[in-house]
């Protein structure tokens, strides 16, 4: 037995019982010999019996003597302070290393709703709309300006887009759940009844929104019953076309960034279109997974991809999104699906080659934003993703071997330092080129970081393929081509996957 390293201080059953203690450790002498219970020599927490006159707190008086007045203050008021007001002042007094946010309340609603519904849609104001897949905006921005049409008037369209945000935010709160899919239900069906009486100088905006809304929920979840993600952009796109005399290049900002919407995930169909070819023997299983996809002699009317941008001019502050957007347009209407070089004739394969050759130099001379700007990273790696397919997929026809190199040794140095990548068709590309063990633990280690990002979508998909590629190439006695690799990989998904 030792001393308490306590100094004078007793054991708290002697300083209760006023007497003293030897500070003996781990019970003093006079707790062992009275069998009491030693409670021990660190600080306690104690208060002043009712009536101790010896330990009560006193005011003491001022040193400077000041005459009170009797005269009450008129008008007084309290100074009203949230937890807000002391994070700001805490910031402004460099206390604090960041302001705070300020978060517009959700204003009144002219639906009626109860109390989950503005549950929901108070996540979907401040988590959920993370999750819109949009391309050179910020997601925050689209998701005001759609709590924006929500709340405009009691129309059905109005409602559709109201509805169509619960279901998301329901999706993304807790996964695929009966809630949510009533919420899909009641916006089609508001939808629908919105048609009868459709305006389209009006509603028009309010149809494009709901519809990117339930694409953006099958597309967050990867629905496996269809791919019903591809009927919602054809959907607005017809929508579109009938509403195009009346937009006449007066687009706002918000409505151009509802437009480049829907013309990233049309880009992104067009793509996915060109490589998922399911063989389905199941005809009723098959009819159900099949995609919505419209040839030249559909009845149906859409708005072309150069109409969906027409009235846009390209934004001063960032002139790579309209760029790169373009250009993945251009890619996937330019290099025909499995081109066979074979076949071509010398003159048919030289202008060929002269058109790759533009589109490649197109591509490498994209405006790329500062290394400080936060888009810089996914724009770099939009652009070396595209450079990759091109030349892979044209079967290097340019003789770019070693520039092709680079591009990959590139791309696999900026997935190292990317905390995550959310869009997918870099994360394809990209991955499908890992060929060192290297290469391969970089690209897993960011997709595990990605996952763990709350805002991202399911990386399932990529996450398997990716690695069925791999698989493959290592099988493979000699490198496979490209065109039927990653064709064939595509289409073992029961569903057309969605690259956004």
């Amino acid at each position: 037995m030792g001393r308490a390293a306590t100094g004078k201080r007793s054991c708290g059953t002697c300083k209760d019982r006023k007497i003293l203690c030897d500070r003996t450790t781990p019970t003093c002498s006079q707790c062992t010999r009275t069998k009491r219970e030693c409670k021990g020599y660190g600080l306690r927490l104690s208060w002043p019996r009712e009536k101790d006159a010896r330990r009560a707190i006193v005011l003491q008086s001022s040193r400077h003597n000041i005459k009170h007045s009797d005269k009450r203050v008129k008008n007084a008021s309290m100074v009203h302070a949230t937890n807000w007001d002391i994070e700001m002042y805490m910031f402004l007094s460099a206390l604090a290393a960041r302001a705070p946010v300020l978060h517009e309340p959700v204003r009144w609603n002219p639906h009626q709703m109860g109390e989950v519904e503005w549950d929901l849609l108070n996540y979907f104001q401040l988590e959920a709309s993370r999750s819109l897949t949009t391309f050179g905006s910020d997601p925050k921005h689209l998701a005001k300006f759609l709590m924006q049409i929500s709340q405009n008037g009691k129309s059905p369209a109005s409602k559709a887009v109201l509805h169509s945000i619960l279901g998301l935010s329901s999706v993304y709160r807790y996964g695929w759940n009966a809630q949510a899919m009533e919420f899909k239900i009641s916006s089609l069906r508001a939808l629908a009844q919105a048609s009868e009486t459709f305006e389209e100088s009006v509603e028009g905006t309010h149809h494009v929104a709901a519809g990117m809304l339930l694409c953006s929920l099958e597309v967050h979840m990867a629905s496996c019953s269809a791919s019903e993600w591809t009927w919602y952009v054809n959907g607005i796109k017809e929508i579109l076309y009938s509403d195009i005399p009346h937009r006449k290049c007066t687009l706002d900002v918000e409505k151009t960034m509802l437009m480049n919407w829907v013309y990233y995930h049309d880009i992104m169909k067009v793509f996915s279109i060109r490589h998922w070819k399911p063989e389905r023997e199941d005809e009723v299983i098959a009819s159900i997974s099949q995609p919505q996809i419209l040839n030249e002699s559909s009845t149906r009317k859409l708005v072309s991809r150069e109409e969906l941008t027409y009235c846009d001019e390209p934004l001063s502050s960032a002139p790579w999104i309209p760029a790169i957007l373009k250009l993945m347009s251009e890619l996937c209407d330019t290099v025909p699906t499995k081109p066979c070089l074979q076949s071509m004739s010398a003159q048919e394969l030289d202008v060929y080659a002269n058109r790759i050759k533009i589109l490649d130099w197109r591509i490498r001379d994209i405006p790329m934003p500062s290394p400080t700007e936060k888009s810089s990273a996914s724009v770099y790696l939009y652009q070396l993703a595209m450079l990759i397919y091109l030349n892979r997929v044209t079967e290097n026809i340019l003789k770019q071997t070693s520039k092709l190199k680079g591009y990959i040794d590139n791309a696999f140095t900026l997935i190292s330092e990317l905390e995550t990548c959310k869009p997918h068709f870099p994360m394809y590309i990209i991955g499908w080129e890992a060929r060192t063990d290297e290469q391969r633990a970089t690209f897993l280690e960011m997709l595990e970081r990605t996952k763990k990002d709350p805002s991202s979508r399911s990386v399932f998909h990529v996450e398997a393929l990716v690695q069925a590629g791999w698989t493959q190439d290592d099988l493979a006695e000699e490198d496979l081509n490209y065109w039927d690799k990653v064709t064939t990989l595509v289409s073992v998904c029961f569903t057309m996957p969605s690259f956004v």
